[in-house]
């Protein structure tokens, strides 16, 4: 029996496996096992989260829904993706880490630049995978229209919302809505951006000093407007310098009720936006060690010490702008 031409043809197919490997890497879909076969839409997202969130309030006997203004009227998957991250990290918080901590890493780690709407679907798929195991996943039944990346980061935020009202019925203490986390996201986001398109335009400034004294009086809602106009200001700097689209930010007036979570909601969209154009910017080691000092010497993060911080992105920002 001549075995050359099945030996042939096994060696032929061998190498085009390895050929398909080399030219067509996985992207970041495939990374999270995201069956593409067909496109998952913002409609798709948002009806999933959608049923998360009935789920979830069917569960815990909520009734309360989201009636704040949206953050933004264009935002796109970038955006969204942060936001489906940590409502699966409150998820599994209150569910004693139920979600598979190696597809969290992954989801973490998920280049948000490159994102699409499967991305934000594959993630939230890590909270409905649980309540289908438990019997607890509730389909939402509404008559399906079409949704945006706005509708979706809104509902998330209302699933938010009932994550925080699920922790204080199981009497459980969270760092979800606190101005830590907010001065947290500004330092690793925001203020390396500030201070890199400032010396990129030539601009003269002192590094931002960590004072422990807050500006006193500040409510959320003041930080919250701060950061508004520095996005507003970083977004011109980009648009002078051609091919960046901003986000439009809708404002708040002094009617609006603003909490921590709210800016910390904001300061997720704006680091997507400064990402695309500035990269993973980070402090550099002296500045960085020099806030970790600061942390561990201060007792408690008020509204005050964000302002402060957000205070200085606003003035250089400004300042880069009159200069560029």
């Amino acid at each position: 029996m001549n075995l050359r031409p099945k030996i042939f043809n096994c060696f032929i197919y061998l190498i085009l496996i390895a050929i398909s490997v080399l030219c067509f890497p996985l992207c970041p879909s495939d990374a999270l096992g995201i069956e593409t076969e067909k496109a998952v839409t913002p409609t798709d997202v948002y009806y999933l989260a959608k049923s998360i969130d009935n789920s979830l309030m069917a569960a815990h006997g909520l009734t309360r829904t989201l009636t704040k203004k949206r953050i933004s009227d264009n935002l796109r998957p970038r955006n969204v993706y942060n936001k489906a991250v940590s409502v699966v990290e409150e998820f599994n918080f209150l569910h004693n880490n139920a979600i598979d901590p190696v597809r969290l890493s992954e989801a973490r780690n998920l280049d948000v630049i490159r994102t699409r709407p499967e991305n934000v679907y594959q993630v939230l798929s890590l909270i409905s995978s649980h309540l289908i195991a438990e019997n607890n996943f509730l389909q939402s039944m509404e008559q399906r229209i079409t949704r945006t990346p706005n509708d979706v980061f809104q509902m998330l935020r209302q699933v938010s919302l009932h994550h925080h009202e699920i922790a204080r019925k199981k009497n459980l203490t969270t760092d979800w809505a606190t101005p830590e986390r907010v001065y947290e996201a500004v330092v690793k986001h925001i203020l390396p951006v500030a201070e890199g398109i400032a010396h990129e335009a030539g601009v003269k400034y002192k590094t931002f000093s960590f004072p422990k004294q807050p500006v006193s009086g500040v409510i959320p809602r003041y930080v919250y407007k701060l950061l508004y106009y520095v996005y507003m200001n970083i977004s011109k700097f980009y648009m002078n310098k051609g091919g960046y689209e901003p986000i439009l930010l809708v404002e708040v007036n002094d009617c609006d009720d603003i909490s921590p979570a709210d800016v910390f909601d904001l300061t997720q969209v704006i680091a997507a936006e400064l990402k695309v154009r500035s990269g993973n910017s980070s402090l550099t080691q002296k500045h960085a060690s020099r806030y970790a000092s600061w942390k561990n010497t201060k007792e408690k993060i008020v509204s005050g010490d964000v302002f402060r911080l957000v205070q200085h992105n606003f003035i250089l920002t400004k300042r880069t702008l009159e200069q560029n």
